[in-house]
């Protein structure tokens, strides 16, 4: 059975942590007690996340010992073959725009983008990116946490870009506002600004 998402975070401001390596040098504790999507092996910045999500069934099965030891938050999937009682399940689209259906996420190359459209499920006003840097230093490391055991696809992030850009326009039309809080991030597709100064301003506190 899928889950069909409700909008329980009517108006809130949801963060979504990714990945990136920019998530190193951020203090997530005043996260706490805010609405919080962790991605994939972001969880244990955030072990009081909301939700987890992962969108790849080898991340599953690869960690799920882990996470199921150490996050007591829901955890969600749009990822095929995952059977198991503490997982929501999702149906994946490609990316067409956002998935309208409350238990559907658009996917494809990134799962930021299906966090994104599950934080809109959810009724969120405005959206929080954090770690999504969308490139790698030359010569540092991919993640803020260990790398996967699988290397990163050629040309990923300019496929990722091309995704975010197609979900500007909806988002704006739903009235949802995004902010990148990674101002080194290679994404310019939203605003940029750092992290602390979100937490300070009156529209995201």
């Amino acid at each position: 059975m899928l889950w069909r998402v409700a909008p329980e975070w009517n108006g809130e401001t949801c963060f979504i942590v990714a990945g990136g390596p920019s998530v190193s040098s951020l203090d997530l504790q005043p996260l706490r007690g805010r609405r919080v999507i962790a991605i994939n092996s972001s969880w244990p910045r955030v072990p009081f996340a909301d939700l987890l999500f992962f969108g790849d069934a080898r991340w599953w099965h690869e960690y799920r010992d882990e996470v199921l030891r150490g996050f007591s938050g829901r955890i969600a999937t749009s990822a095929r073959g995952i059977d198991h009682p503490r997982v929501l399940r999702l149906f994946a689209i490609g990316t067409s725009g956002l998935a309208a259906d409350p238990d559907t996420v658009a996917i494809r190359r990134t799962s930021t983008l299906a966090a994104i459209n599950l934080a809109v499920h959810l009724g969120v006003g405005q959206i929080v990116l954090i770690g999504v840097d969308n490139r790698v230093d030359p010569g540092g490391p991919t993640h803020h946490h260990a790398g996967y055991p699988w290397d990163l696809r050629h040309g990923c992030f300019d496929e990722q870009r091309a995704e975010f850009a197609m979900i500007v326009a909806p988002l704006r039309r739903l009235g949802v506002a995004v902010v990148n809080a990674s101002p080194q991030s290679a994404l310019d597709c939203w605003p940029k600004i750092s992290l602390s100064e979100i937490l300070c301003a009156d529209s995201f506190c």
